[in-house]
């Protein structure tokens, strides 16, 4: 089977335990990313809340750095990926292809500057917050509307071709950017709020807004965010999927796992256990041509359109 995943936090674990990207004990590694058909996967710079200006944009740089590196080491097996050009290239290579995001606008460190290194380096989503307050506004544990640098790195990054992504924004922020953009947006790892009422997931009418303007939104397997719970099962994820589907998601729907990112349970703490998810949802009521859809061709089918 071919996987597209819009999210991991693998880049930045390599980085902060100085193990390489080959072969580990992380939710993914090229030996296992190899086992697929094709493989893309959006590895994010995730930054922490609370670091100031200078630090946010020292760490992205050195996990850039880092993961630069883990690229030439494995050359044989991943890509980078700037372009869909590069994207196809890569499959018809044989190679895993690796993409770019940065997991909190922090990183920017207040210099709407850097969004153009960040174009340079490749980078396709950028999320404008993470879970608390920012530079450029409030995550989803807090309140409030996007700042004026918010806004003027959102208007950047659509200029740039840069897709806002308002996963862990809070809702007056998402909207705003919603609002903002004359392009797609998206939601790299967020789930239903009609299937589990939490802030870190969509509610219908924000899914449905991403719909109308071409984005992407990525089934998000943290178990809270799908059962309420420490633990969920493919059930969970089957109802999230579902709903998602009757928003008109066909074409919009794809997995931003976090593998990485968050505490996983059992049943997929990696990403060869994938396989096993498409055969459940298939043998519970999902037609085959739309699960190559949600695993690969929507998400494929974004960074086409990207160019």
């Amino acid at each position: 089977m071919k996987l597209f995943d819009l999210h991991c936090d693998t880049a930045s674990e390599i980085f902060n335990n100085n193990i390489n990207l080959g072969e580990n004990d992380l939710h993914i590694d090229l030996n296992r990313g190899k086992a697929f058909d094709a493989f893309c996967q959006v590895f994010a710079f995730f930054i922490p809340d609370g670091l100031n200006r200078e630090k946010s944009k020292s760490l992205l740089l050195d996990m850039h750095r880092y993961f630069e590196h883990q690229l030439s080491l494995n050359n044989e097996s991943i890509s980078l990926c700037k372009s869909s050009k590069d994207v196809t290239k890569a499959i018809a290579d044989g190679k895993i292809a690796a993409i770019y995001s940065i997991e909190n606008g922090a990183a920017l460190g207040r210099s709407i500057e850097m969004l153009d290194f960040c174009k340079e380096i490749g980078v396709k989503f950028i999320s404008i917050t993470w879970n608390g307050e920012n530079n450029l506004g409030y995550g989803r544990r807090c309140e409030g509307k996007l700042k004026p640098f918010g806004i003027k790195a959102v208007k950047r990054m659509n200029e740039l071709g840069i897709v806002p992504d308002i996963s862990h924004l809070n809702d007056e922020g998402a909207w705003q950017v919603l609002e903002l953009v004359d392009g797609p947006v998206a939601a790299t790892h967020s789930n239903s709020r009609v299937m589990l009422d939490n802030k870190r997931n969509l509610t219908d009418e924000q899914f449905k807004a991403i719909v109308e303007r071409g984005g992407i939104v990525g089934i998000n397997l943290y178990p809270p965010f799908l059962s309420g719970h420490i633990f969920a099962g493919f059930d969970d994820i089957l109802r999230h999927i579902y709903h998602f589907l009757e928003l008109g998601g066909e074409d919009t729907l794809a997995f931003g796992a976090d593998f990485d990112g968050a505490y996983m349970d059992k049943k997929w703490n990696g990403v060869q256990f994938m396989p096993k998810l498409y055969d459940y949802l298939g043998e519970h009521g999902i037609d085959e041509d739309i699960l190559d859809k949600i695993f690969f061709e929507n998400a494929f089918n974004f960074f086409v359109n990207l160019g």
